[in-house]
């Protein structure tokens, strides 16, 4: 997945705006909880912008942001039934979820598996250049 599709250079609302009969994104949240699959794709297309724009200025790092974010949503999908509308938005908690996680890759200096690769080409004699 590359930065473009997750539309992170794109100028736009930071959220897709709903379609009339959209659910809210509570609804989508505690049908997720229930584990409706069709609610929580939903959920995602409407936050999914946002949420990596979030992720990238923690990280600073395209790939790690792709990791990241999609960390996030299983946090999201495995925690939706967690989710209490009493105590704040749907999308401040599920932008709270994405930060905590960005915020503890960073923390604790885990990166993708090809940053950490300290691998330099191997330098060959000069008479073996063609």
């Amino acid at each position: 997945m590359t930065a473009a599709s997750w539309n992170v250079l794109e100028s736009g609302p930071a959220v897709a705006p709903a379609a009339p009969d959209a659910a809210s994104p509570v609804e989508l949240l505690r049908r997720s909880g229930r584990g409706d699959e069709t609610a929580f794709a939903q959920l995602y297309d409407a936050t999914s912008s946002r949420l990596f724009r979030l992720v990238l200025a923690v990280v600073r790092d395209v790939a790690l942001a792709e990791e990241v974010a999609l960390e996030a949503y299983l946090l999201v999908w495995g925690n939706s039934a967690e989710f209490d509308p009493d105590r704040g938005s749907a999308l401040g908690w599920i932008m709270t979820t994405a930060h905590r996680a960005a915020v503890d890759r960073v923390k604790n200096g885990a990166t993708t598996f090809t940053s950490t690769m300290n691998w330099e080409p191997p330098v060959r004699p000069a008479s073996q250049v063609t």
